[in-house]
């Protein structure tokens, strides 16, 4: 709808922060930036962002699987045999790569907007011991210290993520 011959726009990424705010500050977001929209309109606008979140940090993933397969194939042509394995578990693992922060309750999938956000961002899937951190860190009020072994994203995922949310 037109007020005042204008029209209300939002940006694809004002709706992916909006989508990372709390009840009820998203609905009051979207619906300052347009009076006109109703509750079903904003949890209509979040879902289809969450959905498109979602689809694309999938083709990210296709994407990796399509480069170990190729490496796959590449170190068949040497013919180390430890390199195929190994090279082949990673197809395996990339292939079996599942969201950890989404489950099911009650028939209804819930999720922390935060954690799609942020594998859109990174253009990666967060991983089981990774969530369960972020979990432990986001639950408490008080402070708190981990340690974690090399190689476990500390770095890339988990200081990021914490300044993210």
């Amino acid at each position: 709808r037109q007020k005042g011959g204008q029209r209300p726009t939002i940006s694809f990424s004002a709706l992916v922060a909006i989508l990372m705010a709390r009840e009820p500050a998203s609905t009051q977001a979207l619906q300052t930036a347009n009076p006109a929209l109703s509750a079903d309109d904003v949890s209509g606008l979040l879902m289809l962002t969450a959905q498109i979140l979602i689809i694309v940090t999938r083709v990210g993933q296709i994407s990796r699987v399509e480069g170990a397969i190729e490496a796959l194939l590449k170190s068949r042509e040497t013919g180390v045999q430890a390199e195929v394995q190994a090279k082949a578990n990673a197809v395996a693992e990339q292939l079996g790569a599942a969201r950890h922060f989404m489950e099911v309750v009650d028939g209804a999938v819930t999720y922390d907007p935060r954690m799609l956000v942020f594998e859109f961002l990174m253009n990666m899937l967060l991983r089981a011991s990774q969530v369960r951190l972020m979990r432990t860190f986001t639950a408490g009020e008080s402070s708190i210290t981990h340690q974690m072994i090399m190689g476990a994203g500390k770095t890339t995922v988990i200081a990021p993520m914490l300044a993210l949310m």
